[in-house]
């Protein structure tokens, strides 16, 4: 009775600090959003509709005719902020900037190729290729599965710290570690699908999970040692990875659109309303 009052309070405390954090986050980007950026828009009737344009859509990837706009193609490629649309230098830095900027580091190009070789040809021998992309849910199947080791992870940090309860806290991060052989092997199945700049930033954000896991096996073997601020040391800094992993996957997903529309190609065409252009400048 006690460990399930305990196990509520815990969730419902993980639940709360998550909540105040993404809503902090979301205004302090909204604000950076709308003073460093300028919105391009042109209403000039045209014969596919409007024309709204992204202020951070990429050039390569914008729906609009952007040689339509003020300054063109040309100048898009010379100002381009991260997959975006600026002028001049008036843009400042904050964390779209931040994580954007991984997509152009060429250096990653090699190591990139070479994952995705490898990793396209175990996923096609397995015959599980479509099942673990996603061809039975609709959308790729990797960003569901995260939620159980990131979970039992934040969870484990809660009991340790708030109810001294390091025997739940192993217990969890052995569930979370369980989780991730199959995440991991989702994750995969996906990469050898992205374009290049999309695998740049997919290798990060596996480069960053996979020392957010080391971090939390280390964390697991301190705990069974008994040597539990080892393993509140290993916890917290597992904790920093994967959030910069989750970050970065977050960006993969929403800022560059890995996976978006794989199993509705028409859904992209003929399901989008126009005002989500214009509400995502």
């Amino acid at each position: 009775m006690v460990r399930a009052e305990l196990t509520s309070t815990a969730l419902q405390a993980t639940f709360w600090t998550a909540l105040i954090v993404v809503s902090a986050g979301a205004v302090l980007l909204l604000r950076g959003r709308r003073s460093a950026v300028p919105r391009v828009r042109d209403n000039t009737p045209r014969p596919g509709g409007p024309l709204l344009c992204w202020s951070r859509c990429n050039p390569d990837r914008c729906p609009l005719n952007v040689t339509d706009l003020p300054f063109g193609r040309d100048r898009v490629r010379r100002t381009e902020w991260f997959g975006g649309l600026r002028r001049g230098n008036s843009s400042a830095m904050n964390l779209h900037h931040l994580l954007g900027s991984v997509e152009r580091v060429e250096s990653l190009d090699a190591p990139a190729a070479a994952t995705s070789r490898i990793a396209g040809r175990l996923i096609e021998r397995t015959r599980l290729a479509g099942a673990l992309r996603g061809s039975w849910l609709g959308h790729p199947v990797h960003p569901l599965l995260i939620t159980i080791p990131v979970g039992t992870w934040m969870t484990s940090a809660v009991f340790d710290i708030l109810f001294k309860d390091v025997t739940t806290a192993r217990r969890l991060i052995a569930v979370g570690l369980a989780a991730t052989p199959p995440t991991v092997l989702a994750g995969w199945a996906d990469y050898s699908l992205l374009d290049r700049r999309q695998q740049r930033v997919g290798l990060v954000h596996a480069a960053s999970n996979a020392v957010g896991v080391t971090m939390f096996w280390l964390s697991y073997r301190a705990y069974r040692r008994n040597r539990n601020r080892a393993a509140r040391t290993y916890s917290f800094l597992g904790l920093a990875a994967i959030s910069v992993g989750g970050a970065l996957g977050g960006h993969l997903s929403y800022a560059q659109g890995a996976g978006m529309f794989r199993w509705q190609p028409l859904r992209a065409v003929t399901h989008r309303h126009p005002l989500e252009y214009q509400r995502a400048a």
